[in-house]
């Protein structure tokens, strides 16, 4: 129930977040889909005990709702806040698989997370979007404007 909490607060934050601001419009979770920032349509998996979040925004998300625990790999950012190292002491010794603007897929793929959170930026590189394509693993692009 945590999980889909967690992924039904997620929608909510990317409906508020200002995506809306685009011509994507986010959509509420319908079944275990939804629309990200892109305007993808995202199949969210029953099981999101193990999450990658390549955008810090995304990791202070999860440790709001409790999720901290399902966290597998993070951003440079997010492992030297000092408020998440308190929050999780194992931040340090997380994979981070994103670095000077691109994903390290085989890094990535070796936690094996059922869902990556992104930001926007990270596909407009093709290259990008074809690396996280080819291991299958679901990723939401996030993004907000102020």
């Amino acid at each position: 129930m945590k999980k889909r909490i967690l992924v039904f607060i997620l929608a909510i934050t990317l409906l508020l977040s200002g995506c809306s601001a685009s011509s994507n419009q986010v959509s509420p979770i319908s079944g275990n889909t939804l629309t990200d920032c892109a305007g993808r349509e995202v199949p969210i998996p029953e099981n999101t005990d193990r999450i990658a979040c390549l955008y810090a925004y995304t990791g202070h998300v999860c440790v709001i709702l409790g999720c901290e625990d399902n966290i597998v790999a993070v951003v440079n950012g997010l492992k030297r806040d000092q408020l998440m190292q308190r929050k999780i002491p194992q931040i340090a010794d997380m994979a981070c698989p994103y670095n000077s603007g691109s994903i390290n897929i085989e890094e990535l793929a070796a936690v094996n997370p059922n869902v990556v959170f992104l930001r926007v930026e990270n596909l407009a590189d093709s290259g990008e979007k074809e690396k996280l394509d080819s291991v299958g693993i679901p990723y939401v692009v996030v993004d907000y404007v102020t």
